[in-house]
């Protein structure tokens, strides 16, 4: 297997392959994408001696909050003379907190310098300093398979679910951005704080993307899950939570038969999500007697807010209104919708706190409406994106640290691939209403968006490219497919966005059915002024079989492909001429008939798309066709799909 020297690939993102290695080297191979790194010893003490030396000056809050910065401590393997290293070494002082605090925290009054004592006794390895939580991460890094002391502890996993029903009750843009601020903030702030005011933040192995999970002491009363299922339902109302506690079960269950543990765990949570029951019929918001609440520190204030004289909600339309909202007409809202349309008319502190970490951009929300994320020509685009083989990577996960590393190495590489790619093409006009785990949910203008979208793709797969692989071998661990739907900024999102999910599953079951899609894919519909897709049932129609009006879904280098053929051709100002080829092809009975007819049409307009037009990958342009290079000898149209693109890809009009 081919290797590479970590420290040029970390501090310069080199990576070429190292054929003369040092005797005296550690080797790894990376969790997430196979890739195999070396170090050497003396390599690998000085980061440790760095990290040693920043963690001494910090209490625990501080070391927490820089182990989970981006760099060299959030990445460095954990090494610990005996074994090849298996997990980070953020992951391991993670754990060994957790596991000092399972052993040691029950009646100790002073659990912040537990957790502090913990931390500096991991990175200054110090042994002799809690013994059974350094038994218990041998066992995680396979040093051993028992513990000399068991302890108890309850599991505890939930999170809300369905809840793109919850971010699209209605087409308001300001209400989609208040449900998504609304249950990102539950998730990622308000959960972990509960968890940390009666537990120890180090507790939670991952929080974020509409899951929870975490590793509670055996003391853990029923209460907590039910005040986190209280805690969602006080901001959200609307939205669909459940949560799992555990029965008492041994630490080393846990350690040792992670698989099955988790199993039985999920089938709970299952079981609790189907007889939970709702009563949603008039939500009423528990802060307003208040006057206000808080999210993402901003203060969400109900001076404009009264009691209402009855009637259904104008928002969603389903639940009894509560409440007046004053405005110019006023809106009777229930409270779920209430709360999502005046969260929704702040900044997406989050998000845009994220966005500069990752492009060094600082931008002022913009969008108020959809309007504002119109293209010079009217038309948006929603982008519903989701990682292929996900779900087989966490089945083959068997530790509890490799979970943690693989949440929060995707969820930052989804992010890293979207806030690229959106600094690339649209610097400060985006509405991001999701973004957990592996799921995108983003509007953008229309204009480049099938570009933006393969840039994405390309950006996400190659932070999981195996870089060890041999040329015969499959590259990535795990690829990105996205649909996109677009359409004028009037068009009910809901409807764009029941299209872009029905293209992703397209572009999904193209990576699973073709052996040849091993990078990713993409699909993409247009809809018109009345709502009807421009190439509705084109891709599925040829004449007489023999030729098919669409290359829809492509993979990633069949997108790009086209959108360069696009550009090209944009430039030469052939647009009436591709016209007359699409309603010519679509008319002929043959493909003899349809290659006759391009042959006079280049002749008559000296060869103004012959000359510019290239082959495809996989295909060969064959007289005005594309034919597949694969023993099925497919034919394909191209015009219907150049011509869709024509106005969301660059070039000159």
């Amino acid at each position: 297997m081919r290797m590479f020297h970590w420290k040029a690939f970390i501090e310069n993102n080199i990576n070429y392959i190292q054929h003369e290695l040092p005797d005296d080297r550690i080797e790894w191979v990376d969790k997430i994408t196979g890739t195999k790194f070396y170090l050497t010893h003396q390599e690998y003490n000085e980061y440790l001696s760095l990290i040693q030396k920043k963690v001494d000056l910090k209490n625990a809050d501080m070391i927490v909050e820089y182990l989970n910065t981006e760099g060299v401590q959030n990445l460095l393997p954990y090494y610990d003379g005996r074994t090849e290293p298996k997990i980070t070494l953020r992951d391991a002082a993670w754990l060994f907190v957790l596991f000092s605090y399972l052993y040691n925290g029950n009646g100790n009054a002073d659990i912040y310098s537990l957790r502090e004592e913990s931390y500096k006794a991991f990175f200054g390895g110090t042994r002799d300093k809690f013994p059974e939580a350094w038994k218990a991460l041998e066992i995680v890094t396979q040093c051993s398979d028992c513990l000399d002391k068991s302890v108890y502890i309850k599991i505890l996993k939930g999170g809300p679910y369905k809840i793109k029903k919850y971010y699209l009750e209605n087409n308001d843009l300001k209400d989609i951005r208040g449900a998504s601020t609304l249950l990102t903030y539950v998730g990622e702030e308000k959960i972990p704080e509960i968890i940390g005011k009666r537990f120890i933040e180090e507790c939670l192995i991952y929080s974020g993307g509409g899951n929870v999970f975490a590793v509670l002491p055996s003391w853990a009363d029923e209460n907590i899950y039910l005040e986190l299922e209280r805690t969602f339902h006080q901001y959200t109302m609307g939205a669909q939570n459940a949560f799992y506690l555990s029965e008492e079960i041994k630490l080393e269950d846990l350690l040792i038969n992670y698989k099955s543990t988790m199993y039985e765990i999920e089938e709970r949570l299952l079981e609790r999500e189907k007889h939970k029951i709702y009563i949603t019929i008039r939500p009423k918001s528990e802060f307003f007697n208040d006057g206000f609440f808080y999210v993402e520190d901003e203060k969400i204030e109900f001076e404009n807010v009264s009691i209402s004289p009855g009637g259904k909600c104008k928002l969603c339309a389903v639940r009894e209104a509560e409440y007046l909202i004053k405005s110019f007409e006023g809106i009777t809202a229930c409270g779920s919708c209430m709360h999502k349309h005046l969260t929704g008319a702040i900044m997406k502190k989050g998000i845009l706190k994220k966005y500069k970490q990752i492009t060094g951009k600082d931008i002022k929300w913009a969008q108020k409406s959809i309007d504002d994320l119109k293209d010079n020509k009217g038309y948006v685009s929603v982008i519903y994106a989701d990682g292929n083989n996900m779900g087989a990577i966490v089945r083959d996960i068997e530790n509890l640290a490799d979970m943690m590393f693989f949440s929060r190495r995707t969820s930052q590489i989804a992010q890293k691939a979207l806030f690229k790619s959106l600094y690339e093409f649209y610097p400060d006009k985006f509405e991001v209403v999701a973004i957990g785990g592996d799921d995108i949910f983003v509007i953008v203008p229309g204009k480049d968006s099938i570009e933006f979208t393969a840039r994405m793709i390309q950006t996400f797969n190659n932070e999981f490219k195996n870089l060890s692989s041999e040329e015969n071998e499959q590259r990535y661990s795990a690829t990105l497919s996205a649909g996109i739907c677009i359409g004028k900024y009037k068009t009910p999102i809901r409807l764009m966005v029941e299209q872009a999910e029905e293209k992703m599953k397209n572009a999904k079951n193209l990576v699973r059915t073709d052996k040849a899609c091993c990078n990713g894919s993409l699909d993409f519909v247009v809809i018109n002024d009345i709502g009807q897709t421009a190439n509705q049932d084109m891709s599925d129609k040829g004449n007489c079989g023999e030729v098919k009006y669409s290359l829809l879904p492509y993979n990633l280098e069949r997108a790009m492909d086209m959108v360069n053929l696009v550009k090209e051709l944009k430039n030469k100002r052939v647009k009436s001429s591709l016209n007359g080829l699409l309603r010519a092809f679509e008319k002929a009975e043959s493909k003899l008939e349809m290659q006759l007819f391009y042959s006079y049409n280049q002749v008559r307009n000296k060869n103004n798309i012959n000359n510019n037009i290239k082959s495809i990958t996989g295909l060969k342009f064959e007289n005005g066709i594309l034919v597949s290079s694969l023993e099925d000898g497919r034919s394909f149209s191209p015009w219907r799909d150049i011509l869709e693109m024509w106005d969301f890809c660059g070039g000159e009009n």
